[in-house]
């Protein structure tokens, strides 16, 4: 009697011999664990999401297999073994598209993800007395753009913008002084190290002497 064979929803693959001994077969799994890290602070990225491309095309391109619960200390995933397609994200991180092993060892695979943006605290003074300014208004945009964002000197002439990497334009303006822009490239760096760009703005002299020249009204 000829052996026969086939699949089932509870035995990936049965062959039945000729003597009616069945014999179950299983396919290598390969296995998947992964450790997100910021690749800045190297602290563990919360809210993570992963996804396997899988042969399924008809489905977003193949990417179709949620694997975010192996995250992290979550259990491992269970694919084909062998190299595979994966794309992990994240809020406020650049998305990342990689390939890594599905081994039948269960081993945890490090990735790190690098945040779109970085800190950057301006610093207003007085040219002459370097006395910081309170109350600047201080904006921030990519160079030919109105600027996205303004913010407000605290009393030690600061404040700090969350900007994406590139080149921006920044801007400070207060009563009584000429306004000042330049050009700056931001980068991200860790929070220990956040660069520091100090302007320093001149009194406005001009507007001093027009009020001063400009004819008082008598009664």
């Amino acid at each position: 009697m000829e052996g026969q064979s086939w699949s089932s929803s509870e035995f990936p693959f049965r062959i039945t011999e000729g003597w009616e001994q069945r014999l179950d077969l299983y396919p290598p799994l390969g296995k998947i664990r992964l450790r997100i890290l910021d690749a800045i602070s190297e602290k563990e990225v919360g809210s993570v999401t992963a996804i396997l491309r899988t042969s399924d095309l008809s489905k977003d391109d193949g990417w179709n297999r949620d694997i975010s619960f192996s995250v992290n200390g979550g259990p491992a995933a269970l694919t084909a073994p062998g190299r595979r397609a994966l794309r992990i994200s994240a809020d406020g991180y650049r998305p990342l598209e990689t390939e890594i092993l599905a081994g039948e060892r269960t081993r945890e695979t490090l990735l790190y993800l690098t945040p779109k943006k970085g800190s950057m605290k301006i610093i207003c003074v007085d040219l002459v007395s370097e006395a910081p300014l309170a109350g600047v208004a201080v904006s921030a945009g990519r160079p030919g753009q109105p600027a996205s964002e303004t913010k407000k000197t605290d009393d030690d002439g600061g404040c700090i913008f969350s900007l994406e990497d590139g080149r921006w334009v920044i801007s400070a303006e207060t009563e009584g002084y000429s306004i000042l822009s330049t050009e700056w490239y931001s980068s991200v760096h860790p929070e220990a190290e956040v660069p520091e760009v100090k302007l320093y703005l001149s009194r406005d002299t001009q507007k001093k002497r027009e009020a001063h020249d400009w004819p008082s009204s008598t009664g």
